[in-house]
C-alpha cells in the first residue's frame, strides 16, 4: 500500500515553507527491473524520493535537513545549471540537482543513485537522450 502525506515543510536553506508530498510508506508488489528500478507500487512513488524547494531550489530527500555547505552550492552556477537543465524534463531536475549536492559531499554511491532516479524520470517522460545523458552523468 502507498501512502502519500501532504505536508507544509520548512526548508533548512532559506527557511522558508512549502507544500511538499511526503511518502509515508509503500511496499513494492512487484520485483524490480534488470536496472533496479523498483516494482509496483513503489515505482509509481519516484516523483516524491526528493524535495524540492520553491523558493531557493534546494533539492534534497528531506528539506527539513541540509549539510552545512548547501546553502553555498544551492547558489552556485554548476547547481543552478542542473535545475535549469532544458534537455531535461522538470522532474528529473530535481534528481539531477540533488546528485550534484551528493557528489560535492563526496558521497558518490548516492549521487549515482540519484542520477539513475533522474534517467528513470526521462524514461517515464519518454525523453532517451535526457535518460542517456542523466546516466552517463
Amino acid at each position: 500500500m502507498t501512502q502519500l502525506d501532504p505536508h507544509d515543510i520548512p526548508c533548512a536553506i532559506c527557511a522558508r515553507t512549502s507544500h511538499q508530498t511526503l511518502l509515508t510508506g509503500a511496499t513494492p508488489l512487484e520485483p524490480p527491473d534488470f536496472d533496479t528500478r523498483p516494482g509496483e507500487l513503489l515505482r509509481s512513488t519516484l516523483r516524491y524520493w526528493v524535495m524540492l524547494c520553491p523558493h531557493c531550489g534546494y533539492a534534497a530527500a528531506d528539506l527539513r535537513e541540509a549539510d552545512a555547505r548547501a546553502a553555498t552550492l544551492v547558489r552556485s552556477p554548476e547547481y543552478q545549471q542542473r535545475l535549469a537543465a532544458a534537455e531535461l524534463p522538470p522532474e528529473a531536475r530535481r534528481f539531477a540537482a540533488y546528485a550534484f549536492l551528493l557528489e560535492s559531499f563526496d558521497l558518490f554511491a548516492d549521487a549515482g543513485w540519484a542520477s539513475l532516479h533522474a534517467a528513470w524520470m526521462c524514461d517515464d517522460e519518454r525523453h532517451p537522450d535526457a535518460a542517456r545523458l542523466c546516466r552517463a552523468d
